[in-house]
């Protein structure tokens, strides 16, 4: 009979464990359950995210914890955001497991170079993902926000890829949202707008995938 507790996190905690020195009283480490306890982040997002965790090969996960190393020691401000904008990099991973894709990696970033998140290979052809996460509120679905920070956004991402990648290789944006205050009305409804502005054209040129259930919320942080 499967169990009705919640999972234990362990690779969340193994993963921002390689990134901060729980012996410091602010660690995130040493946080995470108080952080929990006060919705500072929702315990339903985390699980989600130890789901996504879960798919992650061996190889994929030893350069995700190199990688949290540099980038989420260095968190000075709004440290649980930082984190889930961190694992929703996760989620540009399990959709290229989705996919079929094979090899998948994580990249780890530069200071010389731009490069996607994500690399992996379908069918012999090498497949790149970026993924963008955005602020859902209640005015996120606006004119003003379709027209200009989602379209900017996935134009930034696509010369992003660009110019890591070669013209044959097949381009992939992932976008999820991240709530502050309202999540900005139902999840599904939200992505169907998204969708429907996208394929006026904003797209062109690169494959855009668009997560129907928004994060939750995730408050300002200490």
């Amino acid at each position: 009979m499967p169990s009705s507790l919640p999972s234990p996190l362990s690779r969340i905690r193994e993963l921002i464990a390689a990134a901060q020195d729980a012996g410091k009283g602010d660690s995130l480490a040493r946080t995470l359950d108080k952080a929990i306890q006060s919705r500072l982040i929702s315990r339903e997002t985390l699980d989600g995210y130890e789901a996504d965790l879960a798919g992650v090969d061996d190889a994929a996960w030893q350069s995700l914890k190199a990688e949290a190393l540099q980038r989420l020691s260095r968190i000075r401000a709004r440290p649980w955001e930082a984190l889930g904008d961190f694992l929703n990099e996760v989620k540009g991973y399990a959709y290229l497991k989705s996919l079929g894709c094979t090899e998948i990696s994580f990249v780890a970033r530069t200071y010389d170079r731009k490069s996607p998140d994500v690399v992996a290979m379908l069918e012999g052809r090498r497949v790149l993902c970026e993924v963008k996460t955005l602020i859902l509120s209640d005015a996120a679905l606006s004119d003003d926000f379709l027209h200009g920070k989602l379209t900017r956004t996935i134009i930034e991402a696509k010369a992003q890829l660009d110019e890591f990648g070669a013209a044959d290789d097949r381009k992939i944006v992932t976008l999820v949202f991240r709530g502050e205050g309202s999540p900005g009305g139902d999840a599904a409804s939200c992505a169907a707008q998204v969708e429907a502005f996208l394929a006026q054209g904003p797209a062109a040129g690169v494959e855009v995938t668009v997560f129907e259930r928004p994060a939750a919320n995730v408050g300002p942080g200490p």
